[in-house]
């Protein structure tokens, strides 16, 4: 998906959070985080990075994708709870500048990616979400950035609400070119 579709399936997505209390299960398109891991850290595109490098090459090497940051899940039942971010994400969160982290990609696989990265409010409680484009080639890290959990050669993409390797198995192969 382009960021132009994801945009009308994100606001489709916030209506219903706001409207009805509904948002879809993880997915192939979606995935949720509660709030960001600092790592001790203070600068905020190093810290964004270590939080969704990962995830954001695995959506761009499958359909794209769309990541809502607030919202806490509880692995074991799969619920969804909109707690919304407290002012420490917030602050880090509108700290960040999009090329900053495009240019980290450059780094990392000689590709670009296209993101979009905006707030939102439901009630009192404030939310982001971060729109990942597909990519028109695959995302494939150049050398092991072991801080974002990134493996040189490795074909990371989204399958079954989840980040696979693509390459680890010729079965795997297989089922990433399908």
């Amino acid at each position: 998906m382009n960021l132009k579709e994801l945009k009308e399936q994100i606001s489709l997505t916030i209506d219903n959070l706001k409207n009805h209390g509904k948002f879809p299960k993880e997915n192939n398109h979606y995935d949720y985080k509660f709030e960001l891991n600092f790592y001790g850290l203070n600068e905020p595109v190093e810290i964004f990075m270590r939080n969704f490098a990962k995830d954001i090459l695995s959506f761009s090497n499958s359909n794209g994708g769309i990541l809502l940051i607030g919202i806490k899940e509880d692995k074991k039942t799969g619920s969804l709870e909109d707690i919304g971010l407290d002012s420490k994400n917030l602050e880090l969160l509108n700290q960040i500048d999009l090329s900053l982290v495009s240019q980290q990609f450059n780094k990392i696989a000689k590709v670009g990616v296209d993101l979009d990265l905006q707030s939102f409010q439901t009630g009192t409680r404030k939310f982001f979400y971060l729109l990942i484009e597909k990519q028109n080639q695959i995302i494939i890290p150049i050398n092991d950035y072991k801080d974002y959990n990134l493996k040189k050669g490795e074909i990371t993409y989204r399958v079954s609400g989840k980040n696979e390797t693509a390459n680890s198995t010729t079965q795997d192969f297989n089922r990433f070119i399908q």
